[in-house]
């Protein structure tokens, strides 16, 4: 992996904090930081398929979406300003009989979790630094 310049490190900070809160990383967890933030973007791909459900079930696409997103946006505050675990977070929706837990087991019987951790695996395998081959003389 390539040291970034001073400059171009002031410009990735300033497009980071336009989009939430910055966070500084030294340069061996760059890879890990690259793919947790890129992995994340599955998400969207959720949120999609959330939205699609709600609409086959009679609720309109707009409102779908906004419903999505606002679940998603608390459920991240609840991590990040409550610090709550994730583990704890499946603990409070999963009751027994609910609904959260009906979905969880349908995720588990589709290999979901498995399915992510080797898509972030694979992703990160792509972000690490790779030892540089030098040619041989001759």
């Amino acid at each position: 992996m390539h040291p970034v310049s001073s400059d171009g490190l002031t410009k990735l900070t300033r497009l980071l904090d336009s989009a939430g809160e910055g966070m500084a990383f030294p340069q061996a967890e760059m890879a890990a930081k690259a793919n947790a933030a890129l992995s994340s973007l599955v998400l969207v791909m959720a949120a999609e398929a959330i939205a699609c459900m709600s609409v086959e079930n009679g609720m309109p696409w707009g409102k779908s979406y906004a419903l999505t997103a606002q679940a998603m946006m608390e459920t991240a505050s609840l991590l990040l300003e409550k610090g709550v675990h994730p583990a704890q977070l499946k603990d409070m929706i999963c009751q027994p009989g609910s609904v959260g837990v009906n979905v969880l087991r349908a995720l588990e019987r589709a290999h979901l979790r498995a399915a992510m951790i080797d898509a972030c695996k694979s992703a990160y395998a792509q972000a690490a630094p790779h030892p540089t081959h030098q040619e041989e003389s001759v």
